[in-house]
């Protein structure tokens, strides 16, 4: 049963994404639940006009979304808040192209569900051991939060 309502719901990227609408709050998986063919996807959209303003809160952004979403050619189109500031996104909370938002981490589920309208969750299954490093813990929960919160918004 399941497998077929799955195989009926999968899509494309490109096709994932086109019902986003200007203005969109998308939350998407950080470190290695970040997605990277949604984030091309989304990217590619704003660099082709289809989408003129996406707000985004993430944290600590791996390879794809520096290279996607928060490319340099897309400041004016991308309104990002990070939760977390590393190496990937240092640069541009420093020079003001993107926020932070001060909190602590066990925060975030709360503030995204009791605070903010979540738009659009995006996130990849994570096949690592994500019970070896304690930090991750706090990601997944962040990330099911995430989803939840846009789960209520569709029902």
């Amino acid at each position: 049963m399941y497998k077929s309502l799955y195989r009926n719901k999968l899509t494309t990227p490109a096709k994932a994404v086109e019902r986003v609408k200007d203005e969109s709050l998308l939350i998407y998986g950080a470190l290695l639940a970040e997605p990277p063919a949604l984030l091309e996807a989304f990217a590619e959209r704003l660099r082709a006009g289809d989408l003129n303003k996406l707000r985004i809160l993430s944290s600590l952004p791996l390879v794809h979304a520096p290279k996607t979403v928060l490319a340099a050619d897309l400041v004016d189109c991308v309104e990002r808040c990070s939760t977390f500031v590393g190496a990937g996104d240092r640069g541009l909370v420093h020079v003001g192209l993107n926020d932070y938002l001060p909190n602590h981490l066990h925060q975030l589920p709360k503030l995204i569900s009791e605070y903010m309208t979540v738009d659009v969750a995006a996130t990849r299954r994570c096949f690592v051991s994500c019970m070896i490093i304690p930090p991750w813990k706090a990601i997944r929960f962040h990330t099911r939060t995430t989803l939840q919160s846009s789960l209520k918004m569709t029902t």
